[in-house]
């Protein structure tokens, strides 16, 4: 019954995870767009936005989980960069780059949700 538990948590951990970091996506990415319409401008706010996205969606995924955070923080990023860079790139060569990025940064997202409770347990 734990296993299950487990199971559900993590698998809600990575939906909510996923619905952050779409509405984070969203609102930061519509805001950055607001002032201008310079292509160099647009591309480094996309890559600027999707990085807090990634990591923010890892975060709220590490948040949820109960325990190993930074793996569900992990597995939040390959999940959802592999939907997401297949869909907008299909498979060429820079998707699996755009892929190792997204885990990396869902990762670090769930590193910081673990040192988080590290510091609110020592304190």
């Amino acid at each position: 019954m734990d296993i299950l538990a487990f199971g559900v948590r993590s698998l809600g951990a990575l939906f909510l995870g996923s619905l952050g970091a779409l509405i984070g996506f969203g609102v930061l990415l519509g805001l950055a767009w607001l002032p201008s319409h310079n292509t160099t401008y647009m591309l480094v706010s996309i890559l600027l936005v999707g990085v807090i996205a990634f990591t923010l969606g890892g975060y709220i995924s590490g948040s949820i989980g109960k325990q190993k955070k930074m793996i569900h923080g992990l597995v939040f990023g390959l999940l959802f960069g592999l939907v997401s860079f297949v869909y907008i790139y299909g498979v060429e060569w820079h998707m699996f780059v755009a892929v190792l990025v997204s885990t990396l940064l869902g990762a670090l997202g769930g590193q910081l949700a673990a040192m988080q409770l590290t510091r609110h347990t020592v304190n």
